[in-house]
């Protein structure tokens, strides 16, 4: 039996999206997140299957569609 996909980000996975959208590169997220930049492919794999995305401007859009993110002043 397979299991099925997951709907919502881990925590970690979310530290990684909020690093995307802020426009850091994988080698600066693996800094920041104190990760191995495999860590950080890996976030970014799950973060795109979660989301139903095809790239990581549309996983951001996604992520504010469904609350994830929230607009700040």
């Amino acid at each position: 039996m397979k299991a099925e996909p997951r709907k919502n980000l881990r925590p970690r996975e979310i530290e990684y999206l909020t690093l995307v959208a802020k426009g850091l590169r994988r080698r600066e997220i693996a800094e920041k997140m104190g990760i191995a930049i495999t860590t950080v492919k890996y976030y970014h794999e799950e973060m795109m299957s979660v989301l139903c995305a095809r790239t990581a401007a549309e996983a951001v859009y996604e992520a504010f569609q469904r609350g994830i993110f929230k607009v700040t002043q």
